[in-house]
């Protein structure tokens, strides 16, 4: 019976818990607010705005031939993956960079291209992403221009059928903002600070060897305690 209560006075518990909390407010306020300070800054001053801007591309038979049959459109189908990776090839991208005279490099345009194919709607997604929105709204019209014009001339790059058009929708607007996600950032320091703070909290009641109730204090030397001298303090008044 003994050993249960050794062990229960012993053991971890939710008023541990909260006294260890309490003692450590201070640390977790600091961290909290120091954290989530540094990330505020990160989100609202120094991290770069950048925006978005996209545009549908249609695969679909020339809806005016009258001898457009659903083979056309299996076709089209089966050409959705390979029009969408025509879009991210060299010889358009190389095309885009020379044409609206970028200063940046394949990779880093590509980097910031992304491109989505859905087989069902006949739909490819074209999509750029850049600190300025007026440039993103160019780049992606232009990579729409570039790869129609490449599919209806006869030239080497041509791999369409004649049975099958390419139909851009233009984006008409700037691009739009597309990140950072200021708020979240915001939130993942707060709650990184509150994890700091907790951890320094539990680190420094770990290496706290004093005794902070009676119970402890007769579970250690094996004694009943009698009593109890409160902690007060005495106001002089001068």
């Amino acid at each position: 019976m003994n050993n249960n209560q050794d062990t229960t006075q012993e053991g971890f518990s939710l008023h541990d818990l909260f006294f260890i909390l309490k003692n450590g407010l201070r640390p977790i306020i600091i961290a909290v607010v120091f954290l989530g300070l540094l990330a505020g800054i990160y989100a609202y001053m120094i991290a770069d705005e950048e925006y978005s801007s996209n545009v549908d591309v249609y695969i679909t038979p020339i809806t005016s031939s009258s001898s457009s049959t659903s083979s056309d459109y299996t076709i089209a189908r089966y050409l959705i993956v390979t029009v969408s990776e025509y879009f991210e090839s060299d010889t358009v991208i190389n095309t885009v960079i020379e044409d609206l005279g970028l200063d940046e490099s394949k990779e880093s345009f590509k980097s910031k291209l992304t491109v989505t194919a859905s087989t069902d709607s006949y739909r490819i997604n074209v999509a750029y992403q850049d600190t300025d929105p007026t440039l993103t709204k160019a780049v992606v019209n232009h990579l729409v221009e570039v790869a129609i014009i490449n599919q209806t001339t006869d030239n080497e790059e041509r791999f369409l059928p004649d049975s099958i058009e390419v139909v851009g929708i233009y984006a008409t607007e700037d691009g739009i903002y597309a990140s950072p996600n200021k708020p979240l950032i915001l939130i993942v320091g707060l709650l990184l600070g509150a994890i700091v703070g907790v951890g320094i909290a539990f680190i420094e009641e770990l290496f706290n060897n004093s005794f902070k109730t009676k119970e402890q204090l007769e579970a250690a030397f094996d004694v009943q305690v009698l009593g109890i001298i409160p902690e007060f303090e005495i106001k002089e008044d001068f």
